[in-house]
């Protein structure tokens, strides 16, 4: 089966994420959650907010490439410093890959953004991340705020959410 990825797919999955609440929508390639190769398509509206998290079991690894509009990609330390900050956009960096147990986050900086993501099956949902215990989770009274900081954060600065008695 063909899996054409073309600008009218990634149109109409963007339509979708402006009307979703949580401001994104996705579209797997593969065919199972089985699929030993997890492939989706992200489309990100500014204002979405994706909780700090990580993939800590060995080879799992995530690969996000960049194929409309522009992102950050956020990089943490174990105490929810920025490590790492990196633009996605049509002018520099086009990807990223995450080894296993990177604390990890995306910001949305352009309407209708898009990632290719590619990761290693089988999906199980109670295995698929772990999220920070030092970032609000997605839903919750202090994510908006989060997702503000997430914004303009620069690298060594820490969550403000993050337990100060962890900070070294």
């Amino acid at each position: 089966m063909l899996n054409a990825i073309d600008p009218d797919l990634l149109t109409d999955l963007c339509v979708e994420a402006r009307g979703s609440e949580r401001r994104r929508a996705h579209r797997n390639l593969h065919s199972s959650p089985d699929d030993p190769t997890q492939r989706l398509l992200i489309a990100l509206q500014p204002g979405t907010y994706v909780a700090a998290h990580c993939h800590p079991q060995a080879g799992r690894w995530e690969l996000l490439a960049r194929l409309r509009g522009a992102l950050d990609c956020l990089v943490f330390d174990d105490v929810g410093r920025v490590l790492q900050r990196l633009r996605l956009d049509a002018d520099g960096c086009v990807g990223m890959e995450f080894a296993p147990g990177t604390w990890h986050s995306l910001v949305c900086l352009a309407e209708d953004s898009v990632i290719l993501e590619v990761k290693p099956g089988p999906y199980v949902p109670a295995h698929a991340a772990e999220f920070a215990p030092w970032c609000p989770r997605e839903g919750t009274e202090q994510a908006p705020a989060c997702a503000d900081w997430m914004l303009t954060a620069r690298v060594g600065e820490i969550c403000p959410f993050a337990p100060i008695s962890d900070h070294p």
